[in-house]
């Protein structure tokens, strides 16, 4: 592969784009507002954008240099990773990687994303104090999942879907886009299968880990994703997170006992009768154990667990969920079954934008606050070796920048599941089954050609990120709650 076909022309960061203020940093980075030059003519601050210049606006991450055995690197194979995904993947509800800068000495790396004032989990916690209309709920669950399909349809396996990991724009025309983010544990499945877990033995936040991970399984599909949607669709309507296990970190092993025990408490314990199979998995007589210290309940109890609503829209709902979180993966619903259901055949009908409901007051979330740059000239030089007073949390679904680039795997996170699809298409499709010759992405001969084959052979483990990150499009710094698990 030609670099040229991934990188762009080494060049000052400050020759293409203006830095407004800072969104987060890391240990190892940081995150920026920018817009580009083009849009700079006059001198704008944050008081004085116009909803135009916002939609110009970029969320820039700056990696810096990393120790990687003996030498000093900024492009870790993970990122590469990331980057070699999103270069070819050009949906609304996905996040599109812009630019890639490498400065001139080669010190640092720049990542340029759409930017987006919200990601879900703060949303969501807003929406405690602000509960959000049926409406926008059933808005943002129809295009998480159009993300979904499209990355689906075009093999990739996201296998880090959580709340931090989606963004929503707060600004301009696309007002509650939803855009899913957060690419480093993204993989491209294939055929014949391979065992994932000989690169990353542990993928997936643990409070959205599906079941066959939890068990140890070897190779594992895309409805390891689904179970995670099913996971963050109750904690839109609960407001809360709906399996909260507490992890043990025992040589990185799979099996979490304390999540599978919050699991089988809501959806009743499975069986090789409703999970066929599940009786060769590896972690398989850690469950027998348990069936032994307690008793578990054999039939699901999910309609106690989520606060479906009210009415024949609920009852759809409730169904929707609950086929999202079937123990046997292979009868798991898809992306692609989950939007042609009933469900978003009701009114309300969803739409693109969550939070403009026809002939209702359009709704507001609080803003990520961005931090003005001290310095002017801190906006053409942002990686100076300087570092403010910040709290030191990333919080940006594509930061990740509290995470060794090639440590160890995150905290949060386990293995694999069943089987694997066909070989993928050349091309990449933007929607119907894999293999369309329709595309909507402008093609990339070298890139696309080495997107024909996955990295599984040479990818590191991905590190771990506090999950207090979100967009690297937006999310400002927090400190994450004290109870959340994280990943390492």
């Amino acid at each position: 592969m030609r670099r040229q076909s991934l990188l762009q022309t080494r060049q000052n960061l400050s020759d293409k784009y203006k830095l407004l203020g800072k969104i987060g940093e890391g240990t190892y980075g940081i995150v920026y507002k920018a817009e580009p030059l083009n849009a700079s003519s006059r001198e704008l601050n944050s008081r004085e954008r116009s909803p135009e210049d916002e939609e110009q606006s970029f969320a820039v991450k700056v990696i810096k240099t990393q120790k990687e055995g003996k030498n000093e690197v900024v492009l870790s194979i993970a990122t590469v990773r990331e980057i070699k995904i999103l270069r070819e993947m050009h949906h609304d509800n996905v996040v599109h990687l812009h630019d890639v800068h490498v400065d001139p000495k080669a010190t640092s790396l720049a990542l340029v994303f759409d930017y987006a004032d919200h990601d879900l989990h703060d949303i969501i916690k807003q929406s405690r104090q602000k509960p959000l209309t049926e409406y926008t709920k059933k808005s943002f669950m129809h295009q998480i999942l159009k993300g979904v399909k499209y990355m689906h349809d075009n093999w990739v396996m996201h296998r880090d879907m959580k709340p931090q990991n989606i963004l929503v724009v707060g600004h301009g025309r696309r007002r509650g886009q939803v855009k899913l983010a957060d690419f480093g544990l993204a993989r491209i499945y294939k055929d014949p299968i391979k065992a994932l877990t000989e690169v990353e033995r542990v993928v997936v936040t643990l409070w959205y880990r599906a079941p066959e991970l939890l068990l140890g399984a070897k190779h594992y599909t895309k409805a390891v994703d689904m179970w995670a949607v099913g996971c963050i669709f109750a904690e839109i309507l609960n407001t809360r997170e709906l399996f909260v296990g507490q992890e043990v970190n025992e040589n990185n092993a799979p099996f979490q006992k304390d999540q599978c025990d919050k699991i089988f408490k809501i959806l009743g314990l499975p069986t090789p009768q409703t999970w066929s199979g599940m009786e060769h998995l590896p972690e398989y007589s850690n469950v027998q154990n348990m069936t032994k210290e307690r008793e578990y309940p054999t039939t699901s109890k999910l309609h106690e667990a989520v606060k479906f609503g009210t009415g024949q829209s609920s009852v759809l709902l409730r169904d929707l969920v609950s086929r999202m979180l079937y123990y046997d993966p292979e009868n798991r619903i898809t992306a692609s079954e989950a939007l042609a259901h009933d469900y978003f055949k009701c009114e309300p009908y969803p739409r693109d934008y969550a939070f403009d409901e026809p002939n209702k007051e359009p709704i507001h979330f609080q803003k990520q606050k961005i931090k003005p740059l001290e310095d002017p000239a801190k906006a053409t030089s942002p990686v100076d070796g300087t570092k403010d007073d910040d709290d030191g949390r990333a919080r940006n679904a594509h930061m990740n920048l509290n995470a060794r680039p090639n440590g160890a795997p995150m905290k949060r996170a386990s293995v694999g599941a069943e089987g694997a699809p066909p070989n993928r298409p050349t091309q990449w499709s933007s929607g119907g089954q894999p293999g369309s010759n329709q595309s909507n992405m402008a093609p990339r001969s070298s890139t696309s050609n080495n997107l024909k084959r996955p990295l599984e052979q040479t990818a590191p483990k991905r590190p771990g990120v506090p999950s207090s990150t979100s967009s690297a499009s937006t999310s400002a710094a927090k400190p994450r709650s004290p109870k959340q698990p994280r990943r390492r």
